[in-house]
């Protein structure tokens, strides 16, 4: 599994990458222009992330503009709503607004920081991404 980890602060981004690195390949970001760059850079080598985790609040570009962004280029592509990259927000917003906002634009998930491993696993095994006996990936996915 690919999976690209957009936080502006690398400790966070260090932080999920020593749960999600038994689960696949973690590429990093910092911001929502470099994730934005990564996705397309990835589509265009024949080689797509399975899983991006996207922060809300970021420099240049933030979480939901490059939600949106991401959306716009499936929409384009003309790949279906459930077809499309597992997105998962995290984010210290715990507000209405940032919340409704994001699942608005179409993210899979909404995860609080601090992000609790066991609740990302588990948000990742609902939505398929991970078999659900000891939380290896499930291939069958892709």
């Amino acid at each position: 599994m690919r999976i690209l980890i957009v936080d502006d602060d690398v400790h966070n981004r260090n932080l999920l990458a020593a749960v999600l690195n038994d689960f696949g390949d973690c590429m990093f970001a910092s911001d929502g222009a470099e994730a934005i760059a990564a996705y397309q850079q990835a589509i265009s080598e024949g080689v797509p992330y399975n899983l991006i985790t996207l922060d809300i609040e970021m420099p240049n570009m933030d979480g939901h503009e490059a939600l949106a962004a991401i959306r716009k280029h499936e929409k384009d592509r003309n790949i279906a709503s459930e077809d499309g990259i597992v997105v998962i927000m995290i984010s210290a917003c715990d507000d209405d607004e940032n919340l409704e906002k994001s699942f608005k634009e179409a993210c899979t998930a909404y995860i609080l920081k601090p992000v609790d491993p066991e609740s990302l696993i588990s948000t990742m095994k609902r939505m398929g991404i991970l078999a659900s006996d000891k939380g290896q990936f499930d291939p069958g996915f892709i």
